[in-house]
C-alpha cells in the first residue's frame, strides 16, 4: 500500500495527464483499441434503470461508454464516476463525476448501485478496502465487472518497452540532467564564473558523448511515444537556447523534467498492478468474504474472451441476495 507521500505524488501524477483530454491511458504498439465489446454485453445484461458506478474513472471513458448505450439502447441508466485524481471531465444526462475520491473510501450509502465497474483502474488502489467498499456499494443482486492489468499482458509489455526507452534515451545516460544543469548554469550571476564555465564544458562534452546513441535508443518509437516527444522537445529546445532568456530555457527544461518523472511514475504503477493468476484467485476470495460471488477470471482481447493479443483479465461477480 502507497504512504501519504506516494499516493499524494502518483494522484498529481495523474491529474497531470487527464487534464490533457486524454480519453485512454493505455495502448499497445503505436495503436490504443477499443473494449466496447466487452462492456456493451455487460450493459446490456442490466435492467432499465440501473444505477452504475464506474470506480477509477479517468476521464470517464467507459462511464461515457454507459451513457451511449443507455442513450442507443433507452436503457436511462445513472452512471457515476469516481477518481482519485482531480479530474475535469464535464458531465453529462445521467453521468455525474466525484474527482479526488478513493475507492477505498467511498462517499455513498450501503447498496447504492446495480451495478460496479471500473476498467484498468482498480487494481491501483489498496486491493483489500477496495474490495470491500465494492461490495459494500453494491445492491444484493448487482451486476460487478472488473478489467485488469495483467501481467505480461500486451498493454503491461508496451508500457514496460516504453519505460525503457525512456530511461535509455533521456535520464539514465544523464541527458535530460546535463541540459538542465547547463540551462541553470546560465542562468546564473555572480563570482566563480570559470568554475562554472569549466562545468559547463565537462557536461557538454558529456553531452556530445550520449547524443550519438540517442537515436538507436528512440528506435520504434511512435509519434506519440512520450520518449521521442520529450526528446526532440528537449534537444530543439536546446539547440535553439539563444532564441530564448536563459530563465526561459531553463524553466522549459524543468518543466521536461517534471513531465519524464510523472512519466515514469504511472508506468511504474502500471507495472506494479498487473495482476498474476494467483493474484486473481485472490482477490476472488476476497470478493466472496464481502458477499460478491465471481466467476473464474479470464484473460481477454479486444474481441473478448481468448483473443489475442491478451489485453486484461476480466471477472464478473455478483452480491449475493440479502447480504448486510
Amino acid at each position: 500500500m502507497q504512504n501519504k507521500d506516494n499516493k499524494a505524488a502518483a494522484a498529481h501524477s495523474w491529474s497531470r495527464y487527464w487534464a490533457d483530454g486524454k480519453g485512454v491511458t493505455c495502448y499497445t504498439g503505436a495503436q490504443g483499441f477499443s473494449l466496447e465489446k466487452i462492456w456493451k454485453s455487460f450493459f446490456a445484461s442490466l435492467p432499465k434503470g440501473a444505477h452504475i458506478l464506474d470506480l477509477a474513472t479517468g476521464n470517464g471513458a467507459v462511464a461515457h461508454l454507459a451513457c451511449q448505450y443507455s442513450d442507443t439502447e433507452n436503457k436511462n441508466f445513472h452512471v457515476t464516476g469516481v477518481d482519485y485524481a482531480a479530474i475535469r471531465t464535464q458531465p453529462r444526462a445521467g453521468l455525474v463525476f466525484h474527482p479526488q475520491t478513493s475507492i477505498e473510501t467511498l462517499p455513498f450509502d450501503a447498496q447504492s448501485f446495480d451495478a460496479v465497474i471500473s476498467q484498468y483502474g482498480f487494481e491501483y488502489a489498496a486491493i483489500e478496502a477496495a474490495t470491500a467498499e465494492a461490495g459494500r456499494v453494491l445492491k444484493a443482486g448487482g451486476a460487478m465487472r472488473l478489467l485488469i492489468h495483467a501481467q505480461n499482458g500486451a498493454v503491461v509489455t508496451d508500457a514496460q518497452t516504453r519505460l525503457a526507452r525512456l530511461r535509455a534515451a533521456l535520464l539514465d545516460n544523464g541527458l535530460l540532467s546535463d541540459i538542465k544543469t547547463m540551462a541553470a548554469l546560465e542562468v546564473k550571476k555572480g563570482p566563480q564564473k570559470a568554475r562554472r564555465l569549466n562545468h559547463y564544458k565537462k557536461l557538454a562534452q558529456h553531452c556530445d558523448q550520449v547524443l550519438p546513441d540517442v537515436g538507436a535508443h528512440l528506435q520504434g518509437a511512435d509519434g506519440g511515444d512520450s520518449a521521442l516527444k520529450l526528446t526532440r522537445f528537449l534537444l530543439t529546445l536546446w539547440a535553439h537556447r539563444d532564441d530564448y532568456v536563459p530563465d526561459d530555457v531553463l524553466a522549459k527544461a524543468i518543466e521536461v523534467e517534471t513531465e519524464a518523472a510523472s512519466y515514469v511514475m504511472r508506468l511504474e504503477a502500471m507495472n506494479h498492478a498487473a495482476q498474476s493468476q494467483k493474484d486473481m484467485d485472490k482477490l476472488v476470495q476476497g470478493f466472496k468474504a464481502v458477499g460478491v460471488v465471481c466467476e473464474k477470471p479470464v484473460l481477454i482481447g479486444s474481441e473478448g474472451k481468448g483473443s489475442q493479443p491478451v489485453l486484461a483479465w476480466c471477472v464478473d461477480g455478483k452480491r449475493t441476495v440479502g447480504r448486510e
